[in-house]
């Protein structure tokens, strides 16, 4: 069964583990070469921070990624929503589960009114998850990430809470 909870220092070393897979990072447009270290000041930088709100996606006890909501803007009520899942863990719903359940906890705890997102024009399933929840394309940025040897396009989609 998949539940949201807190992330917790003692789940750094899977954490670890995700931020440093070159598939998962791709995706998040980042670099995957984070110390562990860096992974630590993050997590206390973050454990502090009232704009951000991180869940682990606990599957049967097993840490299976990290679904988040990040620079949460309280005056304008919107914030954006991130989520990784380690690769063990692809394929199985988890990430269309946990992405339902960290909106709704933005829209119906924060009382956010827009959550929003980027994500690689490219990368049509995650799109397709996206749109099912009823977020929707805004507009896109032009050759906004380098990955792979490659510019890629990002899609801004976003959904309001009415």
């Amino acid at each position: 069964m998949m539940k949201l909870r807190v992330l917790e220092k003692e789940d750094l070393p899977e954490l670890y583990e995700i931020f440093n897979q070159k598939s998962s990072m791709d995706y998040w447009f980042e670099e995957p070469m984070m110390s562990y270290r860096n992974l630590e000041d993050f997590y206390e930088k973050q454990d502090k921070d009232l704009a951000t709100r991180l869940f682990v996606i606990d599957q049967d006890g097993e840490f299976a990624g990290l679904v988040g909501l990040i620079d949460i803007d309280y005056r304008h009520r919107h914030a954006e929503i991130e989520i990784v899942l380690s690769d063990e863990f692809s394929g199985q719903g988890l990430a269309q589960r946990a992405f339902e359940a960290c909106s709704n906890y933005g829209f119906k705890t924060l009382n956010l009114h827009r959550i929003y997102l980027y994500v690689d024009a490219e990368n049509k399933p995650a799109i397709h998850i996206y749109e099912k929840y009823g977020f929707e394309i805004e507009g896109t940025l032009k050759e906004q990430y380098y990955v792979n040897g490659d510019y890629h396009n990002a899609y801004l989609m976003a959904k309001l809470e009415k």
